[in-house]
């Protein structure tokens, strides 16, 4: 009978497969996915690996990457995906700084694949963005403003490496937790939590500090889970002319409402019709979210699949 350390590397491992990810050690500690757990139960980093051994019967490891069993491909996959992931983080960056001196940005962070480094080829370049207390609208408009002048938008039939901007989420609401799933088969929004904890910090230090303490939720199921610090490779901190600029802007602009309607009346009809019927499309004061494609559940149900698999 397997332990509880052994289901929950299982648990991690069929999770990250659904995206051809093949983990290192080091992020099978970080992202182990143990709901509930006992401070007793966690294992160290060295007990992990002797632990991953004793289930050769459902692991392969190549190259220092861990996946299940006969999934060998995915080991030469994450490696070609990383070399296209540099150069869109690369691409990222240069928007990024532009992006972090529009009114009332407050953070910016890389999200979905690319945070994980995992990019493919055809993949757009997903941002999330902090905004000032009471300004998603304003800043929203700013930032897709300039995107649309520098023909960044990605549109359904041009997405390589254009800027989506479809999570936009206000200072003083930063605690995310409220858009989860309800649990189904006793499992929890699986994908939620993961991409809720791969947010790839860029600009606004203080943002993410306070989104960190926001969302200290994920240790419920990540328990080894530690937010990154801001990125500084990549960081998109504004230069001083685009600093002065951005609070010249922030004292004359329109209010926040005038921003909202202007919005709202180009909005998409599908949009409009799907705001605030779920957590996909939700439309506030304080969050702008448009995940009209959700695969929450499909992802949920994949794993689900792999993990009766493995049993």
């Amino acid at each position: 009978m397997l332990s509880n350390v052994s289901k929950s590397i299982l648990a991690t491992l069929a999770y990250f497969d659904i995206f051809d990810y093949p983990l290192t050690l080091g992020e099978l500690h970080r992202n182990l996915f143990f709901p509930q757990a006992k401070k007793a139960e966690l294992p160290d980093i060295l007990e992990l690996e002797s632990a991953q051994k004793r289930l050769n019967r459902y692991i392969d490891s190549v190259d220092g990457f861990y996946f299940l069993r006969g999934r060998t491909e995915i080991s030469a996959l994450r490696l070609a995906r990383y070399g296209l992931a540099i150069k869109k983080m690369k691409r990222a960056k240069l928007f990024a700084k532009l992006i972090a001196a529009m009114p009332y940005v407050r953070g910016i962070a890389l999200s979905n694949n690319l945070a994980y480094q995992n990019a493919s080829e055809r993949s757009d370049i997903d941002l999330m963005i902090i905004a000032a207390p009471g300004r998603v609208w304003t800043a929203r408009f700013f930032v897709k403003s300039l995107m649309r002048v520098l023909r960044q938008n990605p549109t359904p039939t041009d997405k390589k490496n254009k800027i989506c901007l479809s999570f936009i989420v206000s200072e003083n609401e930063l605690d995310i937790s409220r858009f989860m799933l309800p649990e189904k088969e006793g499992t929890p929004d699986i994908h939620y939590i993961y991409w809720a904890s791969q947010f790839m910090p860029i600009f606004g230090v203080e943002a993410w500090q306070k989104f960190a303490k926001s969302n200290g939720w994920l240790l419920n199921y990540l328990p080894n889970f530690y937010p990154p610090a801001v990125h500084h490779e990549i960081s998109a901190a504004p230069g001083m002319f685009l600093r002065g600029l951005k609070k010249i802007l922030e004292k004359r602009g329109a209010s926040e409402d005038f921003y909202k309607k202007i919005q709202l009346r180009i909005m998409p009809a599908e949009v409009k019709e799907a705001m605030n019927k779920n957590t996909a499309v939700v439309v506030n004061g304080n969050v702008l979210k448009f995940h009209t494609n959700d695969r929450r559940e499909l992802y949920r149900e994949k794993y689900l699949a792999a993990l009766g698999q493995l049993q």
